[in-house]
């Protein structure tokens, strides 16, 4: 396909987003060439598996040590519209991180709140957050600092404890996610009360109940002026405005 963009995936696990990602852009026949980059081998992440049923290539591309030769001539050797960092549990250097187009999702409200963090859900349920939420950001050489290009806030359930949470926080990031990258490859406008009403969906099917938060400057779709600390600060004490 002539005009077919080209996305490489980076993922380290079960794959997941990766899965949320590739099924978004196979159901709506976009022109999108995905190829999957994994630092694991097949036995260690269920990722391989998740892109074998969707007919999409894995490639070993390891990483020991924080070694990254192998990405490093795999990108030099292949062009990509985008990387997409997708539970990849590498942190790039910045030979990589800031000289290519990389997205990545990070499970909370960036930038103020678990910048960073490996387990940002277990955070804010530790830290009894009543609202966590997930970002997608560019990705630079400074660890989840780049900018924002989309964000949603949803409620902590009360009860279920870590298990539930991170359920409900992955049925938000396969709403999102995928919607920020078309919206980049594509060049169209990221709509995300859209957005919430997919999370909304993908609770439903999981049996999940919870509503997505959307604050006002999200449906007023000047996303770009949200103020994170703001809100958080409207939300709890440690936070100042």
């Amino acid at each position: 396909m002539t005009n077919e963009k080209k996305i490489l995936i980076l993922a380290s696990g079960g794959g997941s987003n990766a899965e949320a990602i590739v099924k978004y852009a196979q159901k709506r026949n976009l022109p999108i060439g995905f190829i999957v980059g994994c630092d694991k081998k097949q036995e260690k992440a269920g990722v391989y598996e998740k892109m074998e049923k969707l007919g999409v290539v894995v490639h070993y591309l390891p990483a020991p040590y924080g070694d990254h030769s192998q990405l490093s001539e795999f990108l030099k050797a292949n062009k990509f519209d985008l990387i997409v960092l997708a539970g990849y549990m590498r942190i790039l250097p910045p030979e990589i991180a800031d000289n290519y187009d990389i997205v990545n999702i990070h499970p909370s409200i960036l930038p103020f709140v678990y910048k960073g963090s490996m387990d940002a859900y277990q955070d804010a349920l530790n830290n009894c957050d009543v609202f966590t939420g997930c970002t997608v950001h560019k990705v630079t050489s400074e660890v989840d600092a780049g900018e924002r290009l989309g964000q949603i806030a949803f409620e902590i359930p009360v009860t279920g404890g870590i298990d539930k949470l991170k359920a409900k926080g992955l049925a938000h990031e396969h709403a999102l996610y995928p919607e920020v990258i078309s919206s980049i490859v594509f060049g169209t406008e990221l709509n995300l009360a859209y957005v919430a009403g997919v999370a909304q969906d993908n609770l439903a099917e999981r049996g999940l109940g919870i509503t997505s938060t959307i604050v006002p400057e999200y449906r007023n779709k000047v996303f770009a002026e949200f103020d994170p600390k703001k809100f958080l600060a409207d939300k709890y004490s440690r936070f100042e405005k």
